[in-house]
């Protein structure tokens, strides 16, 4: 169990184990059968106060909701995000165990020139197989808060889309073994890798789908069955304890409204800590987000968008948002063309056309890498953040 609890005191937990089918996926308090020998044990702890030695988020609290269109963490500031979109397939590391790359765009990534960013003390990820420690993506994670940046947009599942190369089953192909049995080991790695963030002040936008068509029927041939809930239980399960993250339900969507809605309402129900729940647009639809603002277990727009109309965008889904009475956060994430992105000759002109739109607009930014081969890297091939 991983919890992040929000007062200090003296605490109890309950443990519920029950045996039965589909228990993993409802909502009920006590689907199935209780397995005797720990159902219904309880465990008494002692949650001290918040140390000075603990980094980053941690020392905040969860991120909350704030009646306004900025969050703020429960002990500390609001949060005004500057970040990187990509390489969305940040997580196709060979230093996680059993990766895979059946096909797809980009490469599988070393981030091997940050090995220097990593600092005795850090964390390594301790692959079962390969010779890779992880001390380049841990070292990249490093650079980027040295840098200010405190978001990373980060794709959770990407088979059939474009990487093939991110996923948390056991296997990469579409058989309802896999896509029913998570990888323990590697999930515990992305835990290593996500807390390593936090504690750096770098927040999360998990991103759940791809906007490839067969990567959005991957689970439950789009709809919201067994494979699909218990994919949402599991993240949430494994990393709804971070204290500064949001879930983007799809990236560049094609889901109906109904079946979005079905989506955000189990991840609602799921997470206690009620982090975000964010949609990504197609390039300039802002009719997804007028359709949504009246549903409550939305809270974030995702644009992309046009850099030219970056502080229009922003400010007319902050005004449909806050009329319809629940703010949302409003991140300007994914800038065009997506052949171009941020490049190593058009920083100066993108900070004046998207970051100081954006946030003297009221919004989140992040940068993202566009389509470019190596050395410069792009959205699934960046090796050196550097560029």
């Amino acid at each position: 169990v991983r919890f992040l609890p929000p007062v200090a005191g003296q605490w109890t937990a309950t443990a519920s184990m029950r045996s039965g089918t589909n228990v993993a996926v409802v909502t009920t308090p006590t689907p199935g059968q209780a397995v005797t020998t720990i159902d219904g044990r309880t465990i008494p702890f002692t949650v001290g106060p918040i140390t000075s030695e603990e980094g980053g988020f941690f020392r905040l609290g969860t991120l909350r909701e704030s009646g306004k269109h900025h969050r703020k963490f429960e002990h500390g500031p609001y949060y005004l995000k500057a970040g990187t979109n990509g390489p969305e397939n940040f997580l196709a590391l060979r230093s996680l165990d059993d990766v895979t790359k059946s096909g797809g765009e980009g490469n599988l990534h070393s981030f091997a020139t940050h090995r220097a960013d990593w600092r005795p003390g850090d964390p390594l990820l301790n692959p079962g197989n390969g010779d890779e420690d992880g001390k380049g993506a841990i070292g990249a994670l490093n650079y980027l808060a040295d840098q200010g940046v405190n978001s990373l947009f980060l794709m959770v599942m990407n088979l059939g889309g474009d990487g093939n190369d991110v996923y948390p089953f056991l296997g990469p192909k579409r058989r309802s073994f896999e896509k029913t049995h998570y990888d323990t080991s590697r999930l515990r790695q992305w835990n290593v890798l996500f807390e390593h963030a936090q504690r750096l002040g770098i927040s999360l936008s998990l991103v759940l789908n791809e906007t490839e068509i067969e990567n959005e029927l991957w689970l439950d041939f789009g709809e919201l069955g067994v494979e699909r809930k218990l994919y949402y239980r599991e993240m949430v399960a494994r990393f709804g304890h971070l204290p500064a993250l949001r879930w983007n339900v799809c990236e560049e969507n094609d889901y109906t409204l109904a079946q979005l809605e079905s989506f955000a309402d189990w991840i609602s129900r799921l997470d206690a800590d009620e982090h975000a729940v964010a949609i990504h647009n197609n390039p300039n639809d802002l009719a997804l987000f007028q359709s949504l603002v009246n549903n409550t277990d939305f809270d974030a727009a995702s644009l992309q968008f046009d850099p030219n109309l970056t502080d229009f965008q922003v400010e007319i889904v902050r005004e449909w948002t806050a009329a319809a009475g629940r703010p949302w956060m409003v991140d300007a994430d994914e800038m065009g063309p997506w052949q171009v992105g941020l490049t190593n000759t058009n920083a100066v002109d993108t900070r004046k056309r998207v970051l100081y739109d954006a946030l003297f607009s009221g919004g989140g930014v992040e940068f993202y890498f566009g389509w470019h081969d190596l050395p410069l890297g792009g959205d699934l091939s960046l090796e050196d953040f550097r560029t």
